[in-house]
């Protein structure tokens, strides 16, 4: 399965504004050697401008560091218990200039999932991951949650709402950021799938608003 997708964010501190633009978020998810086995490899690039308020403006643009990952399946679901898979997985350090790392950063995924009915579901995802201070480029670790409902409309169409937050354990300057997140998805047929999101940042920092598209293409 190949996964491509495009963000566009805004945010607005009151003294600068930052426009970004995230493409082609590409993830290539291979089933290998077993059923309970896939192989992740993640490639984006990314581009954006600041401007502060009378002053200049600063762009970027550049490779991002390359992802790579295994999922391991562990249960299906049977009753209350969810169907769950762990993703081990980091970054490695294979970007442009200032968008690299310049170290992996690995971390692990946990993922978990109910079918409440025929139409709805319930998912989530609980990470770890090192992490780089954006400010001092120390270590720390970075502790992630999501959760997310799912409806499906019609044979075709489906929607969902999520909220995820991201906490710094041990950051010098990186806050908690809260987001919440909807969406629908079309299938165009057993191969295809389109997607539309548009989100916004619960938390006085980090991105005000975003909004995306992305495709599916299943092999």
């Amino acid at each position: 399965q190949w996964e491509l997708g495009y963000t566009y964010s805004f945010s607005n501190d009151g003294t600068s504004q930052l426009r970004s633009h995230s493409y082609p978020e590409s993830l290539l998810r291979a089933g290998m050697l077993a059923d309970w086995f896939e192989l992740r490899v993640g490639w984006n690039y990314a581009s954006g401008a600041s401007k502060t308020l009378g002053g200049g403006q600063e762009s970027y643009h550049g490779s991002e560091d390359l992802y790579l990952g295994v999922k391991l399946a562990l249960t299906p679901q049977d009753g209350i218990l969810p169907a769950m898979a762990l993703i081990p997985q980091t970054m490695v350090p294979v970007g442009s200039g200032g968008l690299s790392a310049g170290e992996c950063l690995p971390g692990v995924n946990w993922t978990y999932s109910w079918d409440l009915s025929d139409r709805w579901s319930l998912a989530g995802q609980t990470q770890i991951n090192r992490a780089l201070d954006t400010v001092t480029n120390r270590p720390f670790l970075d502790f992630s949650q999501s959760a997310s409902i799912g409806l499906s409309i019609t044979e075709r169409i489906g929607g969902y709402f999520e909220w995820y937050c991201m906490v710094p354990d041990g950051a010098d300057v990186d806050p908690t950021l809260h987001f919440i997140n909807g969406g629908m998805t079309y299938l165009v047929n057993d191969y295809l799938q389109l997607d539309w999101r548009v989100g916004h940042g619960l938390s006085a920092v980090g991105d005000d608003y975003f909004a995306g598209s992305g495709l599916v293409f299943r092999y």
